[in-house]
Protein backbone atom coordinates (compact mmCIF):
# COMPACT_ATOMS: atom_id res chain seq x y z
CA UNK A 1 0.00 0.00 0.00
CA UNK A 2 2.68 2.15 -1.26
CA UNK A 3 1.35 6.08 -1.50
CA UNK A 4 4.04 8.23 -2.08
CA UNK A 5 2.46 11.72 -0.52
CA UNK A 6 4.46 14.63 0.79
CA UNK A 7 2.53 14.12 4.14
CA UNK A 8 1.41 11.19 5.58
CA UNK A 9 0.88 9.11 8.76
CA UNK A 10 -0.17 5.63 9.00
CA UNK A 11 -1.23 3.83 12.52
CA UNK A 12 -2.74 0.16 13.09
CA UNK A 13 -3.89 -0.93 16.43
CA UNK A 14 -6.79 -1.71 18.49
CA UNK A 15 -9.56 -0.04 19.87
CA UNK A 16 -12.64 -0.90 22.51
CA UNK A 17 -15.97 -0.02 21.81
CA UNK A 18 -18.36 1.21 24.56
CA UNK A 19 -19.77 -2.70 23.20
CA UNK A 20 -17.19 -4.39 24.61
CA UNK A 21 -15.47 -5.42 21.49
CA UNK A 22 -11.69 -4.58 20.57
CA UNK A 23 -11.64 -3.39 16.97
CA UNK A 24 -8.54 -3.66 15.08
CA UNK A 25 -7.90 -0.46 12.89
CA UNK A 26 -6.13 0.47 10.12
CA UNK A 27 -5.90 4.48 9.83
CA UNK A 28 -3.69 6.95 7.22
CA UNK A 29 -3.36 10.26 8.22
CA UNK A 30 -3.14 13.07 5.73
CA UNK A 31 -3.95 15.74 7.97
CA UNK A 32 -7.18 16.21 5.74
CA UNK A 33 -10.72 17.68 7.33
CA UNK A 34 -12.41 14.74 5.74
CA UNK A 35 -11.84 11.03 6.30
CA UNK A 36 -13.07 8.23 4.39
CA UNK A 37 -14.15 4.61 6.15
CA UNK A 38 -13.83 1.97 4.52
CA UNK A 39 -16.55 -1.02 6.00
CA UNK A 40 -15.99 -4.50 5.04
CA UNK A 41 -18.71 -7.14 3.74
CA UNK A 42 -19.58 -10.25 5.67
CA UNK A 43 -16.70 -12.42 7.04
CA UNK A 44 -13.84 -10.00 5.65
CA UNK A 45 -11.19 -8.48 6.54
CA UNK A 46 -10.07 -4.96 5.24
CA UNK A 47 -6.82 -6.30 4.00
CA UNK A 48 -8.51 -9.07 1.71
CA UNK A 49 -10.78 -6.44 0.79
CA UNK A 50 -9.52 -3.31 -0.36
CA UNK A 51 -6.11 -3.80 -0.55
CA UNK A 52 -6.02 -3.61 -4.16
CA UNK A 53 -8.11 -0.34 -4.35
CA UNK A 54 -5.59 1.18 -1.97
CA UNK A 55 -2.64 0.00 -4.13
CA UNK A 56 -4.19 1.04 -7.53
CA UNK A 57 -2.53 3.85 -9.66
CA UNK A 58 -4.22 7.01 -9.99
CA UNK A 59 -3.25 10.41 -9.69
CA UNK A 60 -2.67 12.50 -6.64
CA UNK A 61 -5.76 14.10 -6.50
CA UNK A 62 -7.89 11.67 -6.12
CA UNK A 63 -9.81 10.92 -3.32
CA UNK A 64 -8.32 7.76 -2.18
CA UNK A 65 -4.74 9.94 -1.83
CA UNK A 66 -6.26 13.51 -0.47
CA UNK A 67 -8.17 12.55 2.13
CA UNK A 68 -7.71 10.59 5.40
CA UNK A 69 -8.41 7.19 5.10
CA UNK A 70 -9.54 4.72 7.99
CA UNK A 71 -10.08 0.93 7.68
CA UNK A 72 -11.38 -1.57 10.70
CA UNK A 73 -12.32 -5.51 10.86
CA UNK A 74 -16.24 -5.71 12.12
CA UNK A 75 -16.15 -7.27 15.50
CA UNK A 76 -15.30 -11.60 14.93
CA UNK A 77 -13.55 -10.71 11.53
CA UNK A 78 -9.76 -10.56 11.62
CA UNK A 79 -8.25 -10.16 14.98
CA UNK A 80 -10.95 -7.99 16.33
CA UNK A 81 -12.89 -9.48 19.25
CA UNK A 82 -16.25 -10.63 18.92
CA UNK A 83 -19.12 -9.75 21.99
CA UNK A 84 -22.26 -12.09 21.23
CA UNK A 85 -25.25 -9.44 22.06
CA UNK A 86 -28.24 -11.33 20.15
CA UNK A 87 -28.02 -8.67 17.27
CA UNK A 88 -24.41 -8.54 15.29
CA UNK A 89 -25.65 -5.95 13.08
CA UNK A 90 -26.70 -3.25 15.81
CA UNK A 91 -23.56 -4.21 17.12
CA UNK A 92 -21.64 -3.45 14.35
CA UNK A 93 -23.37 -0.13 13.91
CA UNK A 94 -22.77 1.12 17.23
CA UNK A 95 -18.86 -0.03 16.73
CA UNK A 96 -18.69 2.36 14.36
CA UNK A 97 -20.21 4.99 16.16
CA UNK A 98 -17.71 4.75 18.60
CA UNK A 99 -14.97 4.98 16.43
CA UNK A 100 -15.67 7.49 14.74
CA UNK A 101 -16.41 9.11 17.94
CA UNK A 102 -12.89 8.09 19.63
CA UNK A 103 -10.55 9.38 16.74
CA UNK A 104 -12.38 12.49 16.93
CA UNK A 105 -13.49 12.85 13.18
CA UNK A 106 -15.25 15.72 11.66
CA UNK A 107 -16.72 14.84 8.30
CA UNK A 108 -17.07 11.42 6.76
CA UNK A 109 -17.64 9.51 3.75
CA UNK A 110 -18.84 6.13 4.30
CA UNK A 111 -18.04 3.60 1.71
CA UNK A 112 -19.31 -0.14 2.54
CA UNK A 113 -18.99 -3.29 1.42
CA UNK A 114 -21.84 -6.15 0.62
CA UNK A 115 -23.13 -6.66 4.55
CA UNK A 116 -21.23 -3.23 5.52
CA UNK A 117 -24.08 -1.25 3.47
CA UNK A 118 -26.74 -2.64 6.42
CA UNK A 119 -24.20 -0.95 9.29
CA UNK A 120 -24.57 2.33 6.81
CA UNK A 121 -28.24 1.86 6.55
CA UNK A 122 -28.34 1.28 10.67
CA UNK A 123 -26.38 4.45 10.87
CA UNK A 124 -29.12 6.47 8.78
CA UNK A 125 -31.94 5.25 11.39
CA UNK A 126 -30.01 6.56 14.37
CA UNK A 127 -26.75 8.65 13.33
CA UNK A 128 -25.50 8.97 17.12
CA UNK A 129 -22.03 9.77 15.86
CA UNK A 130 -20.81 13.72 16.21
CA UNK A 131 -18.90 13.47 13.18
CA UNK A 132 -21.10 14.54 10.14
CA UNK A 133 -21.77 12.27 7.14
CA UNK A 134 -21.11 13.72 3.69
CA UNK A 135 -21.74 10.68 1.38
CA UNK A 136 -22.20 7.30 1.55
CA UNK A 137 -21.21 4.62 -0.81
CA UNK A 138 -22.66 1.21 -1.00
CA UNK A 139 -20.97 -1.13 -3.03
CA UNK A 140 -22.98 -4.73 -4.01
CA UNK A 141 -25.09 -3.87 -1.07
CA UNK A 142 -28.15 -5.85 0.03
CA UNK A 143 -31.39 -3.79 0.82
CA UNK A 144 -32.51 -6.03 3.13
CA UNK A 145 -32.24 -9.90 3.64
CA UNK A 146 -29.48 -10.71 1.12
CA UNK A 147 -30.65 -14.53 0.50
CA UNK A 148 -34.21 -13.36 -0.92
CA UNK A 149 -32.30 -13.28 -4.27
CA UNK A 150 -29.78 -15.70 -3.86
CA UNK A 151 -30.52 -18.52 -1.22
CA UNK A 152 -27.82 -20.80 -1.68
CA UNK A 153 -25.06 -18.43 -1.11
CA UNK A 154 -23.70 -18.88 2.05
CA UNK A 155 -23.48 -22.63 2.14
CA UNK A 156 -20.37 -21.79 -0.02
CA UNK A 157 -18.73 -21.27 2.98
CA UNK A 158 -21.48 -22.60 5.86
CA UNK A 159 -21.84 -25.94 3.99
CA UNK A 160 -19.24 -25.79 0.85
CA UNK A 161 -19.53 -29.63 0.36
CA UNK A 162 -23.49 -28.85 0.29
CA UNK A 163 -23.32 -26.09 -1.86
CA UNK A 164 -21.25 -28.14 -4.45
CA UNK A 165 -24.02 -30.72 -4.53
CA UNK A 166 -26.46 -28.39 -4.23
CA UNK A 167 -25.47 -25.68 -7.11
CA UNK A 168 -22.70 -27.10 -9.44
CA UNK A 169 -24.39 -30.92 -8.62
CA UNK A 170 -21.24 -32.18 -7.12
CA UNK A 171 -18.28 -30.19 -9.16
CA UNK A 172 -17.24 -28.84 -6.26
CA UNK A 173 -17.56 -31.91 -3.68
CA UNK A 174 -13.93 -32.55 -3.83
CA UNK A 175 -12.45 -29.19 -3.11
CA UNK A 176 -15.06 -28.92 -0.08
CA UNK A 177 -13.96 -32.01 1.33
CA UNK A 178 -10.57 -30.54 1.80
CA UNK A 179 -11.46 -26.96 2.85
CA UNK A 180 -10.30 -27.19 6.32
CA UNK A 181 -6.81 -28.62 5.08
CA UNK A 182 -4.48 -25.31 5.76
CA UNK A 183 -1.50 -26.21 3.87
CA UNK A 184 -3.72 -26.74 0.73
CA UNK A 185 -6.45 -23.99 1.69
CA UNK A 186 -5.69 -21.16 -0.42
CA UNK A 187 -5.25 -23.39 -3.93
CA UNK A 188 -8.40 -24.84 -3.15
CA UNK A 189 -9.94 -21.49 -2.49
CA UNK A 190 -8.74 -20.19 -5.64
CA UNK A 191 -10.11 -23.10 -7.46
CA UNK A 192 -13.62 -22.56 -5.67
CA UNK A 193 -14.11 -18.76 -6.68
CA UNK A 194 -12.27 -19.14 -10.37
CA UNK A 195 -15.41 -22.04 -10.66
CA UNK A 196 -17.34 -18.93 -9.37
CA UNK A 197 -16.37 -16.61 -12.05
CA UNK A 198 -15.18 -13.86 -9.60
CA UNK A 199 -11.62 -12.07 -9.88
CA UNK A 200 -9.32 -12.35 -6.83
CA UNK A 201 -5.89 -11.87 -6.39
CA UNK A 202 -4.21 -15.42 -5.32
CA UNK A 203 -2.54 -14.09 -2.57
CA UNK A 204 -5.77 -12.53 -0.84
CA UNK A 205 -7.43 -16.27 -0.87
CA UNK A 206 -5.74 -17.47 1.74
CA UNK A 207 -6.61 -14.52 4.04
CA UNK A 208 -10.14 -14.11 3.09
CA UNK A 209 -10.80 -18.21 3.96
CA UNK A 210 -9.10 -18.68 7.06
CA UNK A 211 -11.01 -15.91 8.76
CA UNK A 212 -14.62 -17.54 7.52
CA UNK A 213 -12.84 -20.69 8.93
CA UNK A 214 -11.19 -19.16 12.40
CA UNK A 215 -14.30 -16.83 13.19
CA UNK A 216 -17.38 -19.20 12.15
CA UNK A 217 -19.05 -17.91 15.48
CA UNK A 218 -19.05 -14.71 14.51
CA UNK A 219 -19.28 -15.26 10.95
CA UNK A 220 -22.79 -17.32 11.26
CA UNK A 221 -23.85 -14.69 13.98
CA UNK A 222 -23.90 -11.91 11.09
CA UNK A 223 -25.08 -14.19 9.11
CA UNK A 224 -28.13 -14.81 11.39
CA UNK A 225 -28.84 -10.83 11.77
CA UNK A 226 -28.83 -10.62 7.67
CA UNK A 227 -31.27 -12.90 7.38
CA UNK A 228 -33.27 -11.81 10.56
CA UNK A 229 -33.17 -8.23 10.51
CA UNK A 230 -32.00 -7.40 6.95
CA UNK A 231 -35.47 -5.98 5.88
CA UNK A 232 -36.40 -4.52 9.15
CA UNK A 233 -33.47 -2.26 9.19
CA UNK A 234 -34.19 -1.44 5.72
CA UNK A 235 -37.46 -0.84 6.34
CA UNK A 236 -37.03 1.57 9.20
CA UNK A 237 -34.59 3.67 7.10
CA UNK A 238 -36.46 7.48 6.27
CA UNK A 239 -35.65 8.65 2.53
CA UNK A 240 -32.84 11.09 3.02
CA UNK A 241 -31.02 13.50 0.34
CA UNK A 242 -27.51 12.46 1.20
CA UNK A 243 -25.63 12.17 -1.59
CA UNK A 244 -25.38 8.08 -2.78
CA UNK A 245 -23.19 6.48 -4.55
CA UNK A 246 -24.93 3.01 -5.38
CA UNK A 247 -22.25 0.48 -7.22
CA UNK A 248 -23.81 -3.05 -8.75
CA UNK A 249 -22.19 -5.56 -10.42
CA UNK A 250 -23.59 -7.85 -13.40
CA UNK A 251 -21.99 -11.14 -12.50
CA UNK A 252 -22.75 -10.76 -8.54
CA UNK A 253 -23.87 -13.63 -6.70
CA UNK A 254 -24.69 -13.20 -3.68
CA UNK A 255 -26.55 -9.58 -4.14
CA UNK A 256 -28.55 -9.59 -6.70
CA UNK A 257 -28.20 -6.38 -8.79
CA UNK A 258 -32.02 -5.59 -8.42
CA UNK A 259 -30.81 -4.04 -4.13
CA UNK A 260 -29.40 -1.64 -5.85
CA UNK A 261 -33.08 -0.44 -7.25
CA UNK A 262 -34.49 -0.39 -3.89
CA UNK A 263 -31.62 1.24 -2.25
CA UNK A 264 -32.70 4.22 -5.06
CA UNK A 265 -35.70 4.14 -3.14
CA UNK A 266 -34.56 5.80 0.15
CA UNK A 267 -31.53 7.81 -1.51
CA UNK A 268 -33.05 9.51 -4.18
CA UNK A 269 -30.49 11.79 -4.53
CA UNK A 270 -27.90 9.10 -5.48
CA UNK A 271 -25.67 7.95 -8.37
CA UNK A 272 -25.98 4.07 -9.60
CA UNK A 273 -22.65 2.83 -11.24
CA UNK A 274 -22.81 -0.58 -13.08
CA UNK A 275 -19.92 -2.77 -13.57
CA UNK A 276 -21.08 -6.02 -16.03
CA UNK A 277 -18.03 -7.52 -16.16
CA UNK A 278 -17.63 -8.01 -12.09
CA UNK A 279 -19.12 -10.15 -9.89
CA UNK A 280 -19.20 -9.21 -6.00
CA UNK A 281 -16.12 -6.95 -5.49
CA UNK A 282 -16.14 -4.35 -8.46
CA UNK A 283 -12.82 -2.74 -5.83
CA UNK A 284 -10.94 -5.42 -5.75
CA UNK A 285 -11.62 -7.05 -9.13
CA UNK A 286 -11.46 -3.56 -10.96
CA UNK A 287 -9.91 -1.28 -8.75
CA UNK A 288 -8.53 1.59 -11.10
CA UNK A 289 -11.80 1.49 -12.83
CA UNK A 290 -13.69 1.91 -9.34
CA UNK A 291 -11.45 4.63 -8.33
CA UNK A 292 -12.05 6.13 -10.93
CA UNK A 293 -16.14 6.23 -10.44
CA UNK A 294 -15.06 7.47 -6.64
CA UNK A 295 -13.34 10.32 -7.91
CA UNK A 296 -16.39 10.84 -10.14
CA UNK A 297 -18.14 10.90 -7.44
CA UNK A 298 -15.94 13.15 -5.06
CA UNK A 299 -15.33 15.60 -7.90
CA UNK A 300 -11.80 15.19 -8.16
CA UNK A 301 -11.16 14.37 -11.40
Amino acid sequence: MNLHLPYERRYEGRMYTNQGACIEYYFRDRGAKETIILTNGWGTTYKSEWQRQLDAKGPDRSALRRMNLFLYNAQGMGRSTFVDSGNYLDSATKDLQDLINQMGFAKVHLVAHSMGGLVQLGMTRGHQSKAAIGTLTFVCSPAGNPLRYFPLAPLLVLDPELFAHSYAEGTLGLIARRLAEQTVLEELTHRIIQAMGIRYERGSFGELYRNFLTNRTAVSAALKAMIEQGDNIFAQVPQMTLRTLIVSSGKDFFVHRKAAEELRTKFPNSEHSYFPKCSHGPMFEDPEGFNRKLDQFFGCE
